[in-house]
């Protein structure tokens, strides 16, 4: 399988490219770690892209020159032993012997997740216990809280441990698996043994040291409305350490957004999934748990015809990290492995953590680059018959405008205005994503991104116009597009 990703000097380029990298300069001896970061790969046999683009990451990761390959949980797709036996096939297929193809160590700093430790629950549906002749075969095919240990230990040649500290290349790494039903650990939103762990460490309080669990700490990367937070006890442990930069995965996010980089008390970063990504809520052609059937707003969200949707999540969405360590900074190239290029620029993170904090929230919502539309855009106004969400055919009016470029906009504000005299009164406001928002940036420029308006709820008179304003994953707004609304004789009609 072709290797593709941005190799060594690549990634050093990439980062040129940008105006940032520091000392990241090939052959530097400043460059001291390279990380190949993943998350949420929901590997199954019976579906072997999963394990084709597995395969193809580790080979990107190996072209770089990965020291070490990090991956934040959910392994597996239903927590089958099979299926992380596939995932360590892989590994060793890549790295046997976990050698680069250079002959160089890589070392494997996998983790389990909620879904590695589901088993039980998903092998008992219905659809699933078809496939064991009897209840001992189910038992003996799925991963427990008994074989845990056991099973990791022959797939991956390592001994397991619930918290698991590894050194490389001088830098401490912290793995915790997910141990659902662990005393103290009902739900698995707990790190139990945490504090203990770290507190035990020598690690230089002057250089990073590097924690991965599979749920988001809470209040952290994503944001307070992030889903998939733990119950806060990591957080509260993690914030007396500011030089950690943790990884987490569980969200399926996007690496597009900004917030995704978090940094308070330390550092955290919310690592995209390998086998698909998704949405915030509430976006007219999102794909977030909130928007899907039957949860609400189900019914009352508009249409999400195929040719709309922010990406397909499930067939071309496949992100990771390619990160460089070196004395002065952490680099992090956020990469869409279905298309071979970066999302969007890269974070620079500075070192020591415990000065600079340039993704804080707070300071972020300021700096973070305004979107901008390319010279000479226009919206342009169409209409459309489709389903909405509920299965009703409707008519709609089909905003229309170019995604925002060079600099890449997270998500798109639409208003519906109405101007009287010198009064200009919002109607109604929606927010859309880029049907290329799950894809590299170089994907943005072949389709427009529409935001369907129901054409019942335009009003039939008046002065009316749509405005669109592009916005970074803080709100930041870049200049608007506005385009008139004609009006035909009680009813709408496009111009």
């Amino acid at each position: 399988m072709t290797a593709v990703g941005p190799s060594r000097r690549a990634f050093i380029s990439g980062l040129a490219a940008c105006g940032i990298g520091g000392g990241l300069r090939a052959g530097s001896v400043g460059g001291r770690l390279r990380l190949g970061v993943l998350a949420d790969l929901h590997v199954a046999r019976e579906n072997a892209f999963t394990l084709k683009n597995l395969e193809k990451a580790l080979r990107a990761y190996d072209a770089f020159g990965a020291d070490a390959v990090l991956c934040c949980g959910d392994l597996t797709n239903l927590g089958y032993i099979d299926q992380l036996e596939a995932i360590a096939e892989t590994w060793f297929k890549v790295f046997p012997g976990n050698r680069r193809s250079d002959g160089a160590p890589v070392v494997q700093l996998f983790h389990y997740g909620d879904h590695d430790m589901s088993g039980e629950k998903y092998s008992q549906l219905e659809s699933e216990r078809k496939r064991f002749a009897d209840e001992a075969a189910r038992r003996a095919a799925i991963l427990t809280m008994e074989n845990r240990a056991a099973v990791w230990e022959r797939c991956f040649r390592e001994q397991w441990r619930p918290l698991m500290v590894n050194d490389v290349g001088g830098f401490t790494f912290v793995r915790a698996h997910f141990t659902l039903g662990e005393e103290g650990n009902p739900n698995g939103n707990r790190t139990p043994g945490l504090a203990e762990c770290l507190s035990a460490l020598s690690a230089d309080p002057g250089r990073p040291f590097f924690y991965l669990q599979h749920r988001i700490p809470r209040n952290t990367a994503g944001g307070p409305n992030a889903w998939g937070q733990d119950d806060g006890t990591t957080t509260q442990v993690l914030s007396r350490y500011p030089n950690c930069i943790a990884f987490c995965g569980h969200g399926h996010v996007c690496s597009v957004s900004d917030r995704n980089l978090w940094q308070g008390a330390f550092t955290c970063l919310e690592v995209p999934s390998l086998r698909y990504c998704m949405t915030a809520a509430g976006r007219e052609n999102g794909y977030a748990i909130g928007d899907r059937p039957p949860r609400p707003p189900y019914l009352t969200m508009p249409p999400l015809p195929a040719h709309l949707k922010a990406s397909d999540p499930l067939s071309g969405s496949h992100q990771g990290l390619f990160v460089e360590v070196d004395a002065a900074a952490v680099a992090v190239r956020r990469w869409d492995f279905a298309h071979d290029c970066d999302m969007a620029p890269p974070w620079v993170i500075p070192l020591p953590t415990t000065a600079e904090r340039p993704y804080a929230p707070e300071v972020r919502a300021r700096t973070e680059p305004v979107p901008s539309f390319p010279a000479g855009a226009k919206v342009s106004l169409r209409t459309a018959s489709a389903a909405d969400r509920g299965g009703r055919t409707r008519e709609f009016v089909s905003v229309e405008f170019p995604a925002a470029a060079p600099t890449r906009a997270n998500d798109y504000e639409v208003r519906l205005e109405l101007r009287r005299g010198d009064v200009v009164r919002v109607l109604d406001t929606r927010r859309v994503y880029s049907p290329a928002y799950l894809w590299g940036a170089k994907k943005e420029r072949e389709r427009p991104v529409a935001c369907l308006w129901p054409r019942d709820e335009i009003p039939a008179q008046g002065d009316l116009r749509f405005v669109v304003e592009p916005l970074s994953s803080y709100e930041r707004r870049g200049a608007a597009l506005t385009c008139a609304v004609a009006q035909g004789v009680g009813a709408w009609r496009a111009p």
